[in-house]
């Protein structure tokens, strides 16, 4: 019996944990918008709440779905990173700072596509392809950020910052197009 031992560097693992994180959150996110069109309850729903208030509350129970999500597979990984590559988490508020805006940054931009492709067909396979290049920019410094909390290397602060103002404009600038894209 041959049993190969494949040691991943940490970039790779915490690659690997955010396009998980990623995609189990894409696996929720269209489906939100969908199930009011679906039902036939979108008209009464456009009828009787505001647009911002729509969008606030469907982001909310998208980012608390996707924080447990993310919890759930950090508390998972940190135990396989500690038996496969003697790696400690060091940073630990960093490392929630890091979950935090990330998670924020894929539940705004998710939601906003979520609306936005609510009335296709193939939502679910159109998600990924669409929410993918969308996501990018946060996803790179995530994964830089959670490399650094294993690798024990110093606090990327530019990364840190990069999240929040990506989480900041694409909150913003979610909440000023979603009246147009949620009344046609």
């Amino acid at each position: 019996m041959v049993v190969a031992h494949a040691r991943l560097d940490r970039v790779t693992q915490s690659a690997f944990l955010w396009l998980v994180i990623t995609f189990a959150a894409l696996l929720s996110l269209p489906r939100i918008f969908a199930r009011e069109e679906d039902k036939g309850t979108a008209v009464a729903l456009r009828m009787m709440a505001m647009p911002s208030a729509v969008f606030i509350a469907k982001w909310l129970f998208n980012a608390g779905f996707t924080t447990m999500i993310a919890i759930v597979l950090y508390l998972l990984a940190i135990p396989l990173w500690q038996l496969h590559q003697e790696a400690q988490v060091a940073w630990i508020s960093v490392t929630i700072f890091t979950l935090a805006l990330s998670t924020l940054s894929i539940t705004v931009a998710g939601t906003f596509l979520g609306a936005l492709i609510a009335k296709v067909q193939r939502r679910a396979s159109l998600m990924g392809i669409i929410a993918f290049p969308a996501l990018l920019p946060a996803l790179v410094p995530a994964v830089h950020c959670t490399n650094a909390c294993l690798s024990k290397h110093p606090i990327p602060i530019a990364q840190l910052v990069w999240l929040a103002l990506y989480a900041m404009l694409t909150l913003v600038l979610s909440l000023m197009l979603f009246e147009h894209v949620w009344r046609d």
